[in-house]
């Protein structure tokens, strides 16, 4: 078990796409452009638990409102389902839709309900992106303490206690050595490698 930060932008996979199309010169070049980012990547649903998901293809012929599938005893539109299933409304309903393969099964999702996973380049380029690894950035010890409280809040569930499963909560303790810090020699300059000289590096 580990206790982790992850950056997640508040900027929807709908916005980029039409940030592209203002920037393609026609509507082919549109689409290989949004396929090349698009495909194969992580984005991050913005309903429910907000999963993860890849990108098997995104779909321009098709969109939320004519798109359809078989949901409890009739057919409903990708748009219909979000609206009633998670109360979220299609603000663009000629919106491109992102394929999603979840096993042997092909799940459409609107862009617009998609978040960018990770930074854009935009934000990672800015001033404020190394104050914002600080922020995440946490001492061992801190660390530690942060997965022995998770694994305490986890176990007081009644679910996992059905489960019969076993952690211990203290971790193995262990010895080990500390290496030194490295150093590297650059023409007739001497550079030892130590934290600050890591956080003064290009990100």
């Amino acid at each position: 078990m580990d206790s982790i930060f992850k950056f997640m932008s508040t900027e929807s996979c709908l916005s980029r796409i039409i940030e592209l199309k203002r920037e393609a010169p026609t509507q082919h070049r549109w689409e290989q452009i949004v396929r090349a980012e698009f495909v194969g990547q992580s984005i991050i649903s913005d309903w429910g638990n907000q999963r993860t998901y890849f990108v098997t293809d995104v779909v321009f012929d098709s969109n939320p409102v004519t798109k359809t599938f078989e949901w409890r005893d009739g057919e409903i539109s990708v748009a219909d389902y979000f609206l009633r299933h998670y109360q979220k409304k299609i603000t663009m309903p000629t919106q491109p839709l992102f394929l999603i393969k979840i096993a042997e099964d092909m799940h459409y999702l609107p862009t617009e309900f998609c978040l960018l996973d990770g930074v854009p380049d935009s934000v990672r380029k800015g001033p404020g992106m190394r104050d914002a690894l600080a922020k995440t950035r946490i001492m061992p010890g801190d660390k530690m303490r942060k997965i022995q409280d998770m694994v305490k809040n986890l176990f007081q569930q009644k679910a996992i206690k059905d489960w019969d499963l076993i952690i211990e909560p203290q971790p193995v303790a262990m010895e080990t050595n500390v290496l030194a810090a490295p150093e590297i020699i650059q023409g007739n300059k001497l550079i030892r490698v130590d934290e600050s000289v890591l956080r003064r590096l290009p990100i």
